[in-house]
């Protein structure tokens, strides 16, 4: 589990839990229990590694938490999080339970395309 602290917190039991200190892009209300998403995305491109960092950021924006172009605006205070901010054309492929189980060779097929034209490489 994943928590954000302000620096001043000192009575917490830190046992298997992850403790982000860091303030995020957006202000919040010192008594305010929400996260804004940005807030939430700036850690988890400082914490998880790049691939799972990726994904989360894209179904944030798939699931419009968070606008592409705010992102690109933002004034990120983070070499990870303003690298994963510029990724703006990078490829996502998607495929159904359907058709890995039954239309692998497509699936497959699929991906050594995109291999083959180098999107893969960011």
């Amino acid at each position: 589990m994943h928590v954000a602290l302000p620096h001043s917190a000192s009575r917490f039991d830190p046992d298997g839990v992850r403790v982000h200190r860091a303030r995020g892009p957006v202000p919040v209300p010192r008594f305010a229990t929400d996260e804004h998403p940005l807030n939430v995305l700036f850690p988890v491109a400082r914490c998880l590694p790049r691939p799972d960092a990726l994904a989360i950021w894209e179904a944030a924006v798939r699931r419009d938490a968070v606008d592409l172009d705010v992102i690109e605006r933002v004034a990120w205070r983070s070499e990870r999080a303003a690298a994963l901010a510029a990724l703006r054309d990078y490829t996502v492929l998607r495929f159904d339970y359907q058709q890995i189980m039954h239309d692998s060779a497509s699936v497959r097929a699929t991906i050594l395309d995109a291999v083959a034209q180098g999107l893969h490489l960011a």
